[in-house]
């Protein structure tokens, strides 16, 4: 049996305006077939490391549980709870914004042609959907597929796939943000500390999960990124503030700013900027695991202090409370290098620390978690101290490749008017 796949929110149907026809037109225009490729490329990477985070957490959880340690395997299954639990809130408040909230939310996923599936694939999408975000990315690469085609057909009615496959990437991009940083990051701490406390076991899968962590973070990073010119997270007041736009996600279809920031992504600069996420988050897991090895539990205080002020901040600042408590977990473990929207104006900018501000202290947070361990290590290590070099030297690294980012950067928005004039030769 067959049932009519039902709407993705429940505000209420609203006929499509001319500002969006034409700009799913523009979309179809300006998308070339290996963009629509590279996102789908992009989404099926991502969700590998999904899966492989799952299998990742089923292979701890197994490891603790047959070694009996009973008190690691609590730690690692809270952190599998909390962060499902808030992943399934944040996608529920995604799907069911118009109820919610405002009954004119603007979804675009509401104008999508009726599929049909067999009952059980129905209900398997939405308890599914509402545990984990596998079928959002399968839901994004449809509509990318599905875009594909649209653009070798006559069909204006297809042309909305464009921008439900937009929306669906900018949630999915906050969504991996709340699952990579509130569950794999802390669970890769713990992990590292049972390690340096003498339980690690030289096996290959735990070795190869451990690096999928840490690049898996740096991926999500380098892919909100590139989405931030579709994020609006900051609250906004008045009716002209809320149009196009659900639950953070914006798109001003009067302008290409959208298109752009999917059109021209700049690749080396992705490069430079993973690498720099990378090697931050490096230093900063060594810096913090190493100190909760010599110091226990007051490694949870330690990411208190830094977190509860990077909240407060966020949301004087504006930001919604999800968002806030998404970038607080981010910035323990990372940094979040400032990134303007295209088109924006000043009182739409996202607000992130001051590269040298915020560098400069965490590296100095950094230095003093490193001292205290080599305190509490007295003189039973000879290796610590070439430990705290290759700390020191990861988050060095990053540093200068933030750098490096920043130049590239403005080397690539300077106007074509901007170079010193050429003198003619006589």
């Amino acid at each position: 049996m067959e049932v009519t796949k039902r709407k993705t929110s429940t505000s209420p149907t609203v006929e499509p305006g001319q500002e969006e026809e034409e700009f799913a037109q523009r979309c179809k225009e300006n998308f070339k077939v290996a963009t629509l490729n590279w996102l789908i490329f992009s989404n099926c990477i991502s969700l590998f490391f999904y899966v492989s985070h799952i299998a990742s957490n089923l292979y701890w959880l197994t490891y603790y549980y047959n070694q009996e340690e009973d008190w690691y395997f609590l730690w690692y299954l809270e952190f599998c709870l909390t962060s499902a639990v808030v992943v399934a809130l944040r996608s529920f408040l995604f799907y069911n914004n118009g109820w919610i909230y405002d009954k004119n939310t603007y979804d675009p996923r509401d104008r999508l042609p009726e599929e049909s599936y067999t009952n059980w694939a129905w209900w398997s999408k939405w308890v599914l959907g509402f545990v984990c975000p596998i079928p959002r990315y399968l839901d994004l690469i449809q509509y990318a597929s599905k875009a594909k085609q649209a653009k070798k057909i006559d069909d204006d009615m297809q042309n909305i796939y464009f921008i439900a496959m937009i929306w669906e990437d900018a949630e999915v991009t906050q969504l991996r943000q709340f699952d990579s940083f509130m569950e794999s990051a802390p669970q890769l701490l713990l992990s590292l500390y049972i390690a340096l406390k003498g339980g690690f076991h030289f096996e290959v899968l735990s070795v190869i999960f451990k690096i999928f962590s840490i690049v898996s973070l740096s991926w999500a990073l380098v892919s909100y990124d590139q989405k931030i010119c579709l994020m609006d997270e900051i609250i906004k007041h008045g009716s002209a503030n809320q149009r196009n736009r659900s639950n953070g996600i914006t798109i001003d279809f009067n302008n290409d700013a959208a298109i752009n920031c999917i059109k021209d992504v700049n690749w080396t600069n992705s490069a430079i900027l993973f690498l720099a996420n990378f090697w931050w988050i490096v230093g900063r897991l060594m810096a913090l695991s190493l100190f909760a090895s010599a110091y226990g539990w007051v490694i949870w205080p330690v990411c208190l202090v830094h977190l509860i002020p990077i909240f407060v901040w966020h949301r004087r600042k504006k930001y919604r409370v999800m968002d806030s408590l998404r970038l607080s977990f981010v910035n323990v473990f990372s940094y979040l290098y400032p990134t303007e929207k295209a088109g924006e104006k000043e009182s739409d900018a996202h607000p992130r620390f001051s590269p040298p501000m915020y560098q400069s202290v965490c590296m100095c947070e950094n230095v003093i978690l490193m001292i205290l361990w080599m305190e509490s290590c007295g003189d039973d290590g000879p290796w610590n101290k070439h430990i705290c070099i290759i700390q020191f030297a990861t988050t060095l690294t990053s540093f200068l490749l933030f750098w490096w980012f920043n130049e590239m950067r403005e080397r690539d928005t300077l106007p074509p008017d901007s170079s010193p004039p050429q003198t003619e030769d006589t």
